[in-house]
C-alpha cells in the first residue's frame, strides 16, 4: 500500500507546482487533469484500504496502514493551506478544491476506519476553522431554543461552553477527538432541544446527558456540586438532607456512561467525580446528624417551662392536630421542618415539660389510633361551638 501514497505525493506535488513555462489555458487544463488524477488517487486508496481490513488478520498492522495514511493526508492538508495563503489568487482555487478533497477521505477515513484512526492527532487549521463556523451556527439555534423553555443562563452556559471555547479557541491545539465529542454531544443537545419537555424535564434530560456524555470540565464539575448543594441545604433536618442526598447518588451511579466518549478522557469520568462528591458529604453530614440533634434538643430546653404553652393531651394528640391543620392548608409555610421545630420548642404537655424535636417529628409521621380518637372528638367538639356560635 505505501506506493498508492507514493502515487498521491506525486500528484499533489504537481497541483502545488507552477507553470510559468505554458499559457494560462495549458495550465488550466494541467491542473484539471491533475485534480481529476486526484480524486482517482484517493477512491483507489480507500478502496483498497477497505479490502486490506478484510483480509488482514491483525488489527495491529492496519492500525499502523490507517495512521500511516492519516498522519500523510493531515500533512499535505497543512503544506497546502500554508501554500494557499503564501501564494496569489491564481493558485488559490487549485489549493482549496485539492484540500477538499484530501479532507473528504480524511473524514471518510475516520469514519469507516474509526477504532484504527488515531483520533489525538492535532487537527488541521483549516478543518478547525470549517468545523468553527459550523458549530457558530448550530450553537445560536440550540441556545435559543433552551431559552424558550426559560432554562437558567448558567445551565446554557455550562452546557455549551465546549462549544464557545471551541469558538474562541481557548484549547487550541484541538484533536480529532474532540471534535468528535462536540459533534456527538452538538446532535445530542439539538435533538433533546426539538422534543416535547416540561422544563423540569429538560432539566433532568439535561443532568443525565452530562454525565451520559461524561462532560468532565471544571465548569461542568462546578455547577453539578453547586446544584447539589444548592438543593440539599434548603433543608433544615440532617435527616433530611442525608435523604436528598443519598437520592441524587442513587441518581448519578444509575446513568449509564457512553464508553469511549468525555470531554477529558484523561481524567476521572463525571460520575466518578460527583458519585465520590456526594459520599464525602453524605459521610460528613452524617457525621454532624448527632450534634445538630443534640443542640436542637438543648435549644428547646433553653425555653423557660414557665413561658410554654402546655396542652391536654400526649405528645402524639399534638403532633397529630398539628398534621391535621397542615393537611388543610391553616399554615401558610415553606419550610415544614422549621414549623416542627416551633412546635416542639414552644409547647409542652402535662406529662412532658420538654418535646424533644425528634420526638414530635416522629409522631407527626406516625399515626396513633388513640390520638386519631382524641382528636375526633375535639374537632367534633369544636364544631358543636361553632354551629352554637352561628345559631
Amino acid at each position: 500500500m505505501p506506493y498508492l501514497l507514493h502515487s498521491l505525493e506525486k500528484v499533489i506535488d504537481h497541483l502545488c507546482s507552477p507553470f510559468p513555462s505554458i499559457s494560462n489555458e495549458n495550465q488550466e487544463k494541467k491542473i484539471e487533469s491533475y485534480r481529476k488524477e486526484l480524486r482517482k488517487q484517493c477512491l483507489i486508496f480507500t478502496r483498497h484500504l477497505f479490502e486490506y481490513s478484510i483480509t488482514c488478520k491483525s488489527k495491529k498492522r492496519l492500525d499502523i496502514h490507517v495512521r500511516l495514511y492519516q498522519s500523510r493526508i493531515i500533512e499535505w492538508i497543512n503544506h497546502l493551506d500554508v501554500l494557499k495563503h503564501q501564494n496569489s489568487n491564481q493558485f488559490n482555487h487549485t489549493y482549496q478544491s485539492t484540500i477538499i478533497y484530501l479532507i473528504e477521505t480524511l473524514a471518510f477515513t475516520q469514519k469507516h476506519f474509526q477504532s484504527s484512526f488515531d483520533s489525538n492527532q492535532k487537527l488541521p487549521e483549516v478543518c478547525y476553522q470549517k468545523h468553527r463556523q459550523n458549530i457558530s451556527k448550530r450553537i445560536l439555534i440550540i441556545q435559543q431554543r433552551f431559552r424558550y423553555f426559560k432554562l437558567q443562563s448558567h445551565l446554557i452556559t455550562t452546557i455549551t461552553h465546549p462549544f464557545n471555547d471551541f469558538i474562541a479557541g481557548k484549547e487550541i491545539p484541538y484533536s480529532f477527538h474532540d471534535k468528535y465529542f462536540l459533534y456527538a454531544w452538538l446532535n445530542h443537545l439539538e435533538l433533546i432541544s426539538k422534543d416535547k419537555h416540561t422544563r423540569d424535564s429538560l432539566m433532568q434530560e439535561i443532568g443525565q446527558n452530562l454525565i451520559k456524555f461524561n462532560l468532565n470540565s471544571e465548569t461542568c464539575i462546578k455547577y453539578c456540586i453547586d446544584f447539589f448543594t444548592t438543593n440539599y441545604t434548603q433543608y433544615e433536618s440532617k435527616q433530611e438532607q442525608i435523604q436528598n442526598l443519598k437520592y441524587y447518588h442513587k441518581c448519578v451511579n444509575q446513568t449509564y456512561l457512553l464508553p469511549h466518549k468525555g470531554y477529558h478522557p484523561q481524567k476521572d469520568s463525571l460520575k466518578t467525580i460527583l458519585s465520590n462528591w456526594l459520599m464525602q458529604e453524605i459521610g460528613y453530614v452524617e457525621n454532624t446528624c448527632h450534634i445538630c440533634e443534640n443542640n436542637a434538643e438543648a435549644s428547646s430546653a433553653q425555653v423557660n417551662t414557665d413561658d410554654k404553652i402546655n396542652i391536654n393531651g400526649s405528645v402524639a394528640d399534638f403532633a397529630f392536630f398539628i398534621k391535621i391543620l397542615m393537611e388543610v392548608k391553616a399554615f401558610n409555610f415553606k419550610n415544614k421542618t422549621a414549623l416542627l421545630r416551633l412546635f416542639s420548642k414552644h409547647f409542652s404537655t402535662v406529662k412532658k415539660k420538654n418535646i424533644s424535636y425528634k420526638s414530635f417529628r416522629t409522631n407527626f409521621y406516625t399515626r396513633e389510633p388513640d390520638s386519631i380518637d382524641v382528636i375526633k372528638n375535639l374537632i367534633l367538639e369544636m364544631l358543636k361551638i361553632v354551629q352554637k356560635m352561628k345559631a
